[in-house]
Order: C-alpha cells, then sequence, then structure tokens
C-alpha cells in the first residue's frame, strides 16, 4: 500500500487560489474518509476564521471600526483575533479594554505602536498562514 503524507497536504489552509484536494484525488492512498473529513472540515474553519479576520482589518483601515469589531468578535478564542480587537479598540480610544485584549493576544508589547502599523503586521501574519 502506498502511503501519504496526510498532514503535509491537509492540514495547510485552503486560502484564496489553492489547490482544493477532492475525494477522487485521495482514493486509493487507504486514507480513512471520517479522518480526512474531519481534517478537511478543521481546515475550512480556519480559512473562514483567516478570511474573516482579513476582512475585519481592511475594514479597520477604511474606517468602519463597528463592522471591524463585529467581526473579530465571532473569533475570541484566537490570538490573532484577540490582538485585531486590542487595535481596535484602541483606534476607538478605549484603552482599558485595548490593554485587556493585547494580554488575551499575548501582545503587551504592541500597546504603543501605531495602529495602521499594527493592522498591516495583523494582516502580514493572517496572510502567512495561507502560504501567500
Amino acid at each position: 500500500m502506498i502511503t501519504f503524507p496526510v498532514s503535509s497536504v491537509f492540514t495547510r489552509p485552503f486560502c484564496e487560489n489553492s489547490r482544493r484536494y477532492s475525494s477522487s484525488m485521495i482514493s486509493g492512498f487507504g486514507i480513512n474518509r471520517r479522518i480526512l473529513d474531519g481534517t478537511l472540515s478543521a481546515v475550512h474553519e480556519m480559512n473562514t476564521m483567516n478570511e474573516a479576520l482579513l476582512q475585519a482589518v481592511e475594514l479597520a483601515l477604511t474606517g468602519k471600526w463597528d463592522a471591524a469589531h463585529q467581526l473579530v468578535q465571532q473569533y475570541e478564542d484566537d490570538a490573532t483575533a484577540a490582538w485585531t480587537h486590542a487595535v481596535l479598540h484602541k483606534i476607538e480610544g478605549d484603552l482599558a479594554n485595548g490593554r485587556y485584549w493585547y494580554r488575551r493576544a499575548d501582545r503587551l508589547d504592541r500597546v504603543a505602536d501605531e495602529p495602521r502599523a499594527e493592522l498591516a503586521a495583523i494582516q502580514a501574519e493572517l496572510r502567512s498562514r495561507c502560504g501567500g
């Protein structure tokens, strides 16, 4: 039987312009369909979150604070979402709440940074998750 490195292929996020793997592409490799479905589902959820967070950053950069805030609130357990949330509260002028989110993101070292520079850094981090 041919072995196939599932972790190297199916854990990479399906980001824009990424190749999607269908069941016909994996047939014959002895991969358990239930495990594969669970892996693909988790990857899809990560991709959905990354896309939403990238959208939140774009909204913040165009001054649409409320819309950006609504998006990041959906992903409070993710460190990058918490960092984005912190920047949004900094932009709003709510520094106490911002510090709370910086702590949750483990980014207290960024409290004094300029918000646009932070948003650019967040974009870069999110895009690196997608391999692009």
